[in-house]
């Protein structure tokens, strides 16, 4: 692979998506204007511009996709509703590292194999001791009485508690996937997201290459639903155990943002039976 040739298509990935969303944004403008509308002229030369450069970068992208194997795929989206989830932001202080590392310890033990639970709590957490002990000892009583695909929401020391023992198909590495957030998400809706991120690169991995290909293969997951941040992603990425062949996963969100997946992601010991 070319040096720079990782960072140089991020860029143009990034670029792009821009260029796509400016291009859009001025064509639902003009179709509120008159056909014989100056302004209306002006915007569709805006438009043609903004496309051309887009179909320029596409071509830049497929130059080096040619050293670079590249799948695209759109994450599954949120879908519309009454009532849709806010963006939601992962908190990654001491306190929520310390918390939830102590939890995992104390429960994981007491996870019935083939099973995951997958909590939210809300931040901040003011009293992390506390907040510890009165979970822990929450969480055993509910794995305890064998409740299973039912969610339950409680309220600990002024912090929101969330959690769902569930298989849901998925292939985790991993008996508990908690969160700390600073919204409320639900741990069913995050329980539909790990399982999209691991459906898609895991069909992605098993698609069958050219004969003679042998250049890196990179995976890019275009998302624009309610995960605001790749700090929720990499957290739910380490939870699970994918077979993937990729060099590199990025992630595109809203605005053109790519981040890389993979990157500073610290998984938990094997979990064995």
């Amino acid at each position: 692979m070319p040096i720079g040739a990782q960072d140089h298509l991020e860029g143009l990935y990034g670029r792009q998506r821009l260029l796509s969303q400016e291009a859009s944004r001025l064509e639902s403008e003009q179709e509120l204007l008159g056909k014989n509308s100056d302004r209306r002229y002006i915007l569709e030369l805006e438009i043609v511009a903004l496309r051309e450069e887009a179909s320029r970068i596409s071509a830049r992208i497929a130059d080096v996709g040619r050293r670079v194997g590249v799948d695209i795929v759109v994450l599954a989206r949120q879908r519309p509703g009454r009532n849709p989830f806010p963006k939601a932001r992962f908190r990654d202080d001491a306190a929520a590292r310390r918390v939830l590392r102590n939890l995992e310890t104390a429960v994981r033990e007491h996870v019935p194999d083939g099973k995951i639970l997958v909590l939210t709590l809300g931040a901040p957490i003011k009293e992390p001791k506390k907040v510890l002990a009165a979970l822990t000892e929450m969480l055993l009583r509910y794995l305890q009485s064998g409740a299973e695909d039912v969610e339950k929401k409680k309220t600990l020391l002024g912090n929101r508690v969330r959690f769902l023992l569930t298989s849901a198909g998925l292939r985790s590495n991993s008996k508990l996937a908690a969160f700390v957030f600073s919204g409320d998400p639900k741990p069913g809706v995050l329980v539909n997201a790990m399982w999209s991120l691991q459906d898609e690169i895991a069909a992605h991995a098993k698609k069958r290459l050219p004969r003679g290909f042998s250049a890196d293969r990179w995976l890019v997951l275009i998302s624009d639903q309610w995960i605001a941040d790749i700090k929720t992603y990499r957290r739910m990425y380490s939870r699970l155990s994918i077979p993937d062949r990729f060099a590199k996963i990025l992630t595109v969100f809203e605005g053109g943002r790519v981040e890389n997946l993979a990157e500073e992601v610290s998984r938990p010991a094997p979990v064995h039976a």
